[in-house]
């Protein structure tokens, strides 16, 4: 995953299941996540075929920071480490990542290099949809389409807000 062109290239991925014959669990995986648990089911079945589940064994790099982006990540179980190297290229972890969370969705949108890099602490299980599935979702059914963009940028905004009140934490106390 670490390549982003598939688990071929980088041990530690198995591809589970994709299409038609994994379609149930897929469409299981979505409903219970936080992003697309308000969709409608009929939209979790269109949505279903564009996302590939995969298995990640402890220690598996999803992505590296500063690699190019090309596909988000949805957790179903384990759990996975957000980290960026800073100035003196000690690796500081932002954050963990647990079931029913996405990841890298920034990629999906604008497609520059990772911010972080994220690996894989626990065995894992995600569905992942990636930047041509997501242009072909856009196209083929653009208003679906459309509640995911949604979807996205509500989250980006709650993790900008976030991060703003860490800033100015960070400010109040004088660490910066």
């Amino acid at each position: 995953m670490a390549t982003e062109q598939g688990t071929q290239e980088n041990s530690g991925f198995t591809l589970v299941g994709k299409g038609p014959a994994y379609h149930k669990q897929i469409c299981s995986i979505l409903l219970l996540s936080r992003m697309f648990s308000d969709l409608e089911w009929l939209e979790i079945e269109n949505l279903a075929p564009y996302f590939q589940c995969f298995k990640g064994a402890a220690g598996a790099v999803l992505f590296r920071e500063g690699s190019k982006g090309s596909f988000l990540a949805l957790l179903h179980d384990g759990m996975v480490e957000v980290s960026r190297r800073g100035s003196d290229n000690r690796a500081s972890v932002l954050d963990r990542v647990g079931p029913g969370n996405t990841i890298g969705e920034m990629a999906i949108i604008d497609g520059e290099p990772r911010s972080a890099t994220a690996v894989i602490v626990e065995p894992s299980t995600l569905i992942l949809l990636n930047r041509e599935e997501f242009n072909r979702l856009m196209k083929e059914k653009p208003l679906l389409g459309a509640k995911v963009v949604i979807r996205i940028a509500r989250l980006l905004s709650q993790r900008l807000r976030k991060a703003g009140g860490t800033i100015a934490t960070l400010l109040e106390r004088g660490e910066t």
